[in-house]
């Protein structure tokens, strides 16, 4: 395997699990607290547990936004890692919801925050 593979898949791991350690601590450790607010406040639906995944999700695509504008800037970045990283705002905004629930089962499974 190439040195440049290497980098690339080495690129694309490090977001993956950026991505989900966002959703891990970000959105899953306040989804309870979230929905007990909602639920004191009698204003609890169906989706309100979907909240705080997407909330991580905003702020895991502002993070990863400012790194690929980052990236436009500093020309010595070869030009293949950086449409690697232009992608990821694309991926972090269609991903969001997935990758939350996925977090929050792997809470749930090794009961963390209290799921």
């Amino acid at each position: 395997m190439t040195r440049k593979k290497q980098i690339s898949i080495l690129i694309i791991t490090i977001y993956f699990i950026s991505f989900f350690l966002f959703e891990l601590f970000i959105g899953t450790a306040r989804t309870l607290e979230y929905v007990e607010e909602c639920v004191e406040q009698d204003m609890f639906n169906v989706l309100a547990p979907l909240v705080t995944p997407i909330e991580a999700g905003i702020w895991h695509f502002i993070c990863v936004s400012m790194v690929a504008i980052i990236c436009k800037f500093i020309k010595q970045i070869d030009k293949s890692y950086r449409n690697i990283i232009y992608a990821f705002p694309i991926i972090t905004f269609i991903f969001s919801i997935p990758v939350g629930l996925l977090a929050m089962y792997f809470a749930n499974f090794f009961g963390w925050f209290g799921l």
